[in-house]
């Protein structure tokens, strides 16, 4: 059974959507450098298996909900030759630098876009594929974002999401929490001049969902096969679920 113990300072304050926005405006240009700090270069080894994972075919439509700077969304599109990737992000911030990263080569391949997760601006049936890293955790409405990612993605089609998650091992348990008690804010502080948005991550990762009850929501929205992937000893973890091949 998962450990359901939270981190500190879990649950002090609950940001509405905008003050998220403004948290993430105010990190985006130092997000990518302060990612790969505070987890010591280990989130492009996640994302790389994420990737791995979705395995697109050359000509697959992919979403990427919460794409933030891009990194999935590019790493995808490296891969669909004569497919198409589709990043949507409620930061202004973030999708402006997204578009900075895009390189040319890519360019037709990639489209970032504003939208928000719980409403994509997206038609029915248009994606093969769609995934999530990182950003589940910031939209307001879990169900509801897994619910859009179904009706997005065709009968078939295949949902991704990874996040942090609670480590049931003992020693990574015991590491991960001393980790993120007293380590990460003074971590956070070498990229950033203010320790707030780092704390946001720390009260957000508390009030997320384990693995299991994801497992659960997703099927509720109406996926089906849902199953989490623990990995670095369950530091973090993808769930990944189909849309069934039938509309209701």
């Amino acid at each position: 059974m998962e450990d359901e113990s939270k981190p500190p300072h879990a649950g002090e304050r609950v940001l509405g959507p905008d003050a998220v926005a403004r948290t993430f405006a105010e990190i985006a240009d130092v997000y990518d450098a302060g990612s790969d700090l505070i987890s010591f270069g280990l989130i492009r080894l996640w994302r790389r298996q994420l990737v791995r994972i979705v395995h697109p075919a050359p000509d697959d439509k992919i979403l990427d909900i919460c794409t933030g700077t891009g990194d999935i969304a590019l790493a995808l599109a490296e891969r669909v030759t004569t497919g198409r990737v589709v990043g949507v992000d409620f930061s202004d911030a973030m999708l402006c630098r997204a578009r900075r990263k895009t390189p040319r080569r890519l360019a037709d391949r990639v489209d970032f876009r504003r939208g928000d997760a719980t409403d994509l601006p997206l038609p029915d049936d248009a994606f093969d594929a769609a995934t999530n890293a990182f950003g589940l955790r910031n939209v307001a409405d879990i169900p509801a974002a897994w619910a859009e990612m179904r009706r997005v993605v065709r009968p078939g089609g295949r949902v991704y999401m990874l996040d942090l998650a609670r480590p049931r091992i003992p020693v990574f348990r015991e590491l991960y929490h001393l980790y993120f008690r007293h380590l990460l804010p003074w971590v956070a502080r070498l990229v950033h001049s203010r320790r707030a948005p780092y704390r946001y991550l720390v009260e957000s990762l508390g009030r997320f969902p384990t693995t299991s009850e994801l497992e659960d929501i997703a099927e509720e929205a109406g996926l089906v096969g849902a199953r989490g992937r623990p990995l670095f000893g369950g530091v973090v973890a993808i769930v990944e679920a189909s849309v069934p091949t039938y509309r209701e």
